[in-house]
């Protein structure tokens, strides 16, 4: 018997691009219904995926075409490098 699987959604709140991954119905539920990390129900989704299920949950969420970096700034580590001359 196949598992339920839903498609969750998250426009991005800087450019409206859409973005969506598929999920299981259980853990995803089981995730929506609190106490639970989103990395520790879904360890196989990769960060960005796991950005657009949060995102939807939250009601807000920036994509990972460029517009996380755009509104947030880029990688910390980024700005390391140029403290060690």
């Amino acid at each position: 018997m196949a598992k339920e699987v839903v498609f969750v959604s998250a426009r991005c709140n800087n450019c409206d691009r859409t973005v969506g991954t598929i999920v299981q119905a259980e853990p995803y539920d089981r995730w929506l219904g609190g106490g639970v990390n989103v990395q520790d129900v879904f360890p196989r989704l990769s960060a960005a995926e796991r950005e657009v299920l949060i995102g939807k949950r939250k009601g807000w969420y920036l994509c990972d075409f460029g517009c996380w970096d755009e509104v947030l700034g880029g990688d910390d580590d980024e700005d390391d490098d140029e403290d060690d001359t």
